[in-house]
């Protein structure tokens, strides 16, 4: 009975989590939406005061021509979508009984305009998507040795499961994304892609609203197959290859390209590509995105 009452009170807790979720979202709707308002009534205005202002002056005096100069770029706040990395194995126990269905829910409540999630196999018994490339991720945040274990644009991490079930572990995630949430991303991408032959061609947008310290700074690119079948399970989210380019000294905006070969064993409708911007010593992501092939 007081492990009934204890679970009924458990999920009226993660209702309510979520019920705050739809709230901060349909604010943050709201604050945008006042936020463009304004930005428009005040485009408006210093328009019209700069046109008065000339022609108090004499200034346009035989002036026909109708076009506009291009100012700096003011600084504008930029919603962050957090980037997910979880390491993950397909014969880890606690990652299909928590971490795997618990990202698999916060994917669904959260989309991918709030976050995007990275897999890497490995670590764990006999992995058959594990790749070099996963494993130097795990030893950039220290030396991962155990799964599941899962990081939220680098800088908050939950090792291992709660040991309390799918709805504890979602609470887990839920949380950091909702303390990242808030934090503005002073970085924004714009990414595309496509399959052409044997290859994935990306390209990717660098922009930033305001003064972005590049001394230590890469874009990094992630190739991702959802939809992966094995003994009876399906893995999303799971790493086919990683590239990464530093911007070192790097103007914005700036534009990338990168290029990846495909495999004859990947289901090239199942592919995306991942790509963030990522402290290298701080380890940090200010900015992700992806783009589904």
């Amino acid at each position: 009975m007081a492990k009934r009452r204890a679970k009924k009170e458990e999920q009226r807790r993660i209702e309510r989590q979520r019920a705050l979720v739809e709230i901060r979202r349909a604010k943050k709707r709201r604050i945008l939406a006042a936020v463009l308002v304004m930005l428009i009534f005040v485009s408006g205005a210093v328009a019209a005061y700069y046109l008065n202002e000339r022609n108090l002056d004499g200034e346009d005096e035989g002036n026909t021509d109708n076009s506009s100069n291009g100012g700096e770029l003011g600084t504008t706040e930029l919603q962050r979508v957090a980037l997910i990395e979880t390491f993950t194995a397909v014969d880890c126990y606690w990652c299909n009984a928590e971490e795997e269905p618990a990202l698999k829910q916060i994917a669904q409540d959260y989309g991918s305009d709030e976050a995007v999630i990275i897999a890497y196999h490995g670590l764990y018994g006999d992995d058959p998507y594990e790749i070099p490339e996963g494993n130097a991720r795990a030893e950039y945040y220290g030396g991962v040795s155990g799964t599941p274990n899962v990081w939220v644009d680098g800088v908050l991490n939950q090792p291992g499961a709660t040991g309390k079930g799918v709805d504890a572990m979602y609470g887990v995630y839920a949380g950091f994304l909702d303390e990242r949430s808030p934090q503005k991303s002073p970085v924004s991408l714009e990414l595309s892609g496509a399959i052409s032959g044997g290859s994935v061609q990306v390209s990717v947008a660098v922009n930033a609203t305001e003064t972005v310290d590049t001394t230590d700074l890469f874009v990094r690119f992630a190739l991702v197959e959802d939809g992966l079948e094995y003994s009876g399970k399906t893995f999303d989210w799971v790493l086919r290859d990683l590239k990464s380019k530093p911007i070192t000294g790097g103007t914005f905006p700036l534009n990338l390209d990168e290029t990846f070969e495909l495999d004859g064993e990947w289901n090239q409708q199942n592919l995306g590509v991942v790509a963030f911007v990522q402290g290298g010593s701080n380890r940090e992501v200010l900015q992700a995105a992806i783009y589904e092939l």
